[in-house]
């Protein structure tokens, strides 16, 4: 596993400026291998992200698989249903789609909070 992981995050910090991923609980739990995995795998990408000179940035997830990316109204659906279809704006995309639209948007709004309405003189 870990083999494939530095793989991967090399793969990814080579490959792109800016990875945006979910905020994760670093909690370690001694009896949930996922999550200690997971865990691994974002520190390993934070770490090698300076050596390639690539932005790692973890967006709150709260919603990201319930918001729509098109208009932001959140929608109460069951996990295994495969389809995102907000009654709102009548948006309809694949939940897989969706989500990682909502997180690039987070990290959009995240940078503009942190920036100034004008350039410095």
């Amino acid at each position: 596993m870990l083999h494939y992981q530095h793989e991967l995050t090399t793969l990814l910090l080579q490959e792109y400026d800016l990875v945006v991923v979910e905020e994760f609980g670093r909690k370690l739990n001694a009896e949930n291998h996922s999550e200690r995995h997971m865990s691994g795998f974002l520190d390993l990408l934070e770490y090698k992200s300076d050596l390639h000179s690539t932005h790692v940035v973890e967006v709150d997830p709260a919603g990201t698989t319930t918001e729509c990316s098109e208009c932001g109204v959140g929608t109460s659906k069951p996990p295994w249903i495969p389809e995102h279809s907000c009654p709102a704006s009548d948006h309809t995309e694949d939940r897989d789609l969706n989500a990682p639209k909502n997180i690039l948007s987070r990290n959009r709004s995240q940078r503009a909070a942190g920036c100034s309405e004008s350039p410095p003189v």
